[in-house]
């Protein structure tokens, strides 16, 4: 193969891989708007890490950090069908940033009391 074909094959190469992250690129933006540089940049950081702290947590699932103690509670308690996956480093929470959002994509059966036809 000649200098100029290799030419050839690599600009063919990588004009496939830039128009293939470019489709990845505008999806991911479809999905996760950066209408907030800032909220952009720290879901970023999130998103690289393989633990994150309830704060953080917090942020990528939009809901209060209470919220997220009380099912580490719930959890600890052995008193939920769908414990959150967390780590305990001596008293300090972390979650598992895959695992965390696999849990919180997963359908969690509710739990509903059935009164009994002619009962109370």
């Amino acid at each position: 193969m000649s200098v100029q074909q290799a030419n050839v094959l690599v600009e063919f190469y990588e004009g496939i891989i830039e128009k293939a992250l470019r489709r990845v690129l505008d999806e991911r933006h479809a999905l996760f708007p950066a209408t907030d540089p800032e909220l952009a940049g720290q879901i970023a950081r999130i998103n690289a890490k393989p633990n994150i702290t309830v704060l953080e947590a917090a942020l990528l699932l939009n809901c209060s950090d209470s919220h997220l103690y009380a099912k580490i509670k719930a959890a600890k308690r052995k008193t939920t069908g769908y414990p959150i996956p967390f780590l305990d480093l001596d008293g300090v929470y972390v979650f598992p940033r895959e695992r965390l959002i696999e849990w919180a994509e997963s359908e969690k059966e509710r739990k509903t009391l059935k009164l009994e036809k002619g009962g109370a």
